[in-house]
């Protein structure tokens, strides 16, 4: 019936929204540039390397904060740590099982990675399409920090 068909769809619409609220939950009052990604994508690979003096630059912002979400299939639990502990050290990095990745993928519509979505401050999803290149110019229009004075560690 017409029914079932609509609760069932609303009730994946509503497992999607929770499993992503679950991960931005650790985030809150911060607008999230949120990458999904795998180790077997070397796109992906390529553009977490070339944001790596972004991150490293808006680390610890109070406003601003970079994620990371991949799958158990495309980013095996060995090539993943070691990614992880070269590039994405100390990041919001998460790992999540197959079928979670597969939720997202609904919430957010996409079968192709990277992906990546820009959440504001309230929780709503930004419309603005931003890639890892185009992230630098935003950062840098909506969060302008000075270089590396006061930056804690980085100023040396």
């Amino acid at each position: 019936s017409r029914y079932s068909t609509l609760s069932v769809r609303a009730m994946r619409s509503a497992i999607c929204t929770a499993i992503f609220r679950n991960i931005i939950k650790n985030h809150p009052g911060k607008v999230l540039f949120v990458d999904f990604w795998a180790t077997s994508c070397g796109p992906c690979r390529s553009g977490i390397e070339a944001t790596a003096d972004l991150r490293k630059k808006y680390k610890d912002h109070p406003e601003f904060e970079f994620i990371y979400i991949t799958g158990q299939k495309d980013s095996p639990a060995g090539a993943y740590k070691q990614y992880v502990e070269k590039n994405l050290k100390g990041e919001a990095s998460y790992y999540v099982t197959d079928s979670e990745f597969n939720y997202l993928r609904q919430l957010f519509r996409f079968n192709g990675i990277p992906h990546y979505e820009l959440v504001l401050k309230d929780g709503s999803i930004s419309k603005e399409e931003l890639g890892t290149h185009r992230i630098r110019k935003y950062l840098e229009e909506h969060f302008p920090v000075s270089g590396s004075a006061g930056q804690g560690e980085n100023a040396q």
